[in-house]
């Protein structure tokens, strides 16, 4: 947000999910109850059914995941980057085009793009065979 008022943008700080605390990039990846929620939903979708901590812990987590040489971890990895992507692009348009959050819709965009692209992925093959296509 202070990033926008410096070049003149002036838009509510609070946050554009929950509303309820001030934007900041900690409460966006994964204070705000509603990016923590989908987070959250998504480890029970790829059977990683976990609290879910703030950003740094959940990097951490990500990058051992990455470490490991198993489809299943490969497909975790990419859907972290999905989301991470994703919230950033549904609070954008929340912001400036006055979108709302579609929670289930984000979950199956998401797994979706997971599918697809597992399409093209040997590793994942075997892992995809086990999770279900939607939320």
């Amino acid at each position: 947000m202070d990033k926008l008022e410096k070049f003149g943008i002036q838009v509510p700080r609070e946050c554009a999910y929950c509303g309820l605390t001030d934007e900041t990039f900690i409460h966006l990846y994964f204070d705000c109850q509603i990016t923590k929620d989908l987070w959250r939903r998504l480890c029970i979708r790829l059977d990683y059914p976990r609290a879910i901590q703030g950003w740094e812990t959940e990097v951490r987590w990500v990058c051992l995941m990455a470490k490991k040489n198993l489809g299943q971890a490969e497909i975790v990895c990419s859907v972290f980057g999905m989301l991470v992507y994703i919230i950033w692009r549904e609070r954008n348009r929340i912001r400036f085009q006055h979108g709302k959050v579609e929670a289930e819709n984000l979950l199956k965009e998401v797994l979706m793009h997971m599918h697809i692209k597992g399409q093209t992925r040997a590793a994942w093959q075997c892992a995809l065979q086990n999770l279900p296509v939607y939320p």
